[in-house]
């Protein structure tokens, strides 16, 4: 038996390895254009801890993630080859994480959701 299952804490590290595609539109005004960027995402374990003092639920966690990205920006010339891009992005794991559980519960579905603001610099 397990205490507390409402209140369980993990730390998870990620190594994400985005292999996307951006698409930009002609310049929409002086030196800005418009970007969409989207495609798969793969994850993997780095390290998964739990909070010390609380009871263990989770045994396992698998390997790593796949998930799908899409996001879009704002992109800013600053000379010749110097831009700035602007934008937001948001990321849907596809996979459950948990491999394994103390009661080997069916029901216990974890994913990864990641939104993400982004500054990019090109020179």
């Amino acid at each position: 038996s397990v205490d507390n299952l409402d209140e369980q804490y993990y730390n998870i590290q990620y190594l994400s390895l985005p292999v996307t595609v951006k698409l930009k539109t002609q310049e929409i005004a002086l030196d800005k254009r418009i970007y969409l960027q989207f495609g798969p995402v793969f994850d993997v374990a780095l390290n998964s801890t739990q909070k010390e003092g609380s009871d263990p639920f989770i045994e396992d966690f698998s390997f790593g993630d796949v998930g799908l990205l899409i996001g879009g920006g704002l992109e800013f010339f600053l000379g010749n080859s110097t831009r700035i891009s602007t934008g937001i992005s948001y990321s849907r794991g596809l996979v459950n994480v948990v491999n394994r559980t103390i009661t080997d519960s069916p029901e216990l579905t974890v994913k990864n959701d990641i939104v993400s603001l982004d500054l990019i610099v090109i020179f």
